[in-house]
């Protein structure tokens, strides 16, 4: 009975730290309370690789669709992010010119997966969070939104604890996803080239 009594103080001790610490600035976000499920796209922005056999960045290659939900349960509010699919994704600019209307982004090549995340708002953090801590720091999963309830950036890595204040761990490997509406289309294989492999 004292060792449980003794592992159950360390357990709490280790979690006092963390819910004592400023959260970053740029990860708060808006609560949304609740929203039917909205199709999503999601791709990687940005990929900090710590792995030292230097693996190509997969920054910006590949789709990942998909729907986000916004609930309450058990009086906390979560947002659940489905990913059913994932695809390559190919981007140009508008032929016309002009980088301010953005990239015409298209897809090719889908293929079905199974990832689903929960996260709950946290609200010194303003955003929703999935958090462990571990011997190496805190892994952290952040959400954070935008009004709209479909548009936001998704932020996985490790955190530590500098000053009082959480800061991503650049020795350690971190994500970041751009979400947004679906709206990419299928990229339609080019039907000459499909006519030169019959002729062959």
């Amino acid at each position: 009975m004292r060792r449980q009594i003794i592992i159950l103080s360390m357990l709490l001790l280790a979690a006092l730290p963390l819910t004592a610490q400023e959260w970053p600035e740029e990860m708060a976000g808006d609560q949304i309370i609740y929203q039917e499920p909205n199709e999503i796209e999601m791709y990687m922005s940005a990929w900090n690789d710590q792995n030292p056999w230097g693996m190509p960045s997969p920054v910006g290659h590949f789709f990942y669709f998909g729907s986000l939900t916004f609930d309450v349960c058990d009086g906390v509010n979560i947002a659940d992010l489905d990913l059913d699919q994932r695809a390559s994704r190919v981007c140009r600019e508008p032929p016309w010119g002009g980088h301010f209307l953005g990239l015409d982004c298209a897809y090719w090549y889908p293929r079905p997966i199974e990832i689903s995340y929960t996260l709950e708002w946290d609200e010194d953090a303003q955003a929703y969070l999935v958090y462990q801590i571990a011997e190496w720091g805190v892994n952290v999963m952040a959400l954070t939104m935008e009004e709209d309830g479909v548009s936001g950036i998704l932020n996985m890595g490790v955190m530590e604890i500098l000053d009082g204040k959480m800061k991503w761990d650049e020795r350690y490997t971190w994500y970041s996803y751009v979400i947004g509406p679906k709206i990419a289309e299928p990229k339609m294989p080019d039907p000459r080239r499909f006519q030169r492999r019959l002729v062959r």
